[in-house]
């Protein structure tokens, strides 16, 4: 008899809601960013279009860049505190920041 590994398949749960949570503009980015690159404007419009927080793995799936490209994006965008990463269910959510002109 030969054994065969079942694959354990790993699908976007539900993002989390946060009531208080209000995404920021993406207008309101570009003004406070400038020196932003244009793939960072193209994924922080795509967040910003999903409500302001949304899964890696989406971000991976819309943009088809490698997971350590996708990776390195988002850590830019966290050093440039424009996003933040939170760990969900061994995944990657991606939130924006509120703005400095905006608390």
């Amino acid at each position: 008899m030969k054994k065969t590994r079942t694959q354990k398949i790993i699908t976007p749960t539900e993002i989390p809601k946060n009531d208080g949570y209000v995404p920021p503009e993406k207008e309101t980015i570009y003004r406070l960013k400038p020196d932003l690159r244009q793939d960072d404007k193209e994924i922080i419009a795509f967040i910003s279009e999903k409500g302001g927080q949304v899964y890696e793995s989406e971000l991976r799936k819309k943009f088809l860049m490698p997971r350590t490209t996708m990776w390195r994006a988002v850590k830019r965008l966290e050093r440039e505190d424009v996003v933040e990463i939170e760990k969900v269910d061994q995944q990657n959510l991606i939130r924006l920041k509120k703005m400095e002109d905006q608390k």
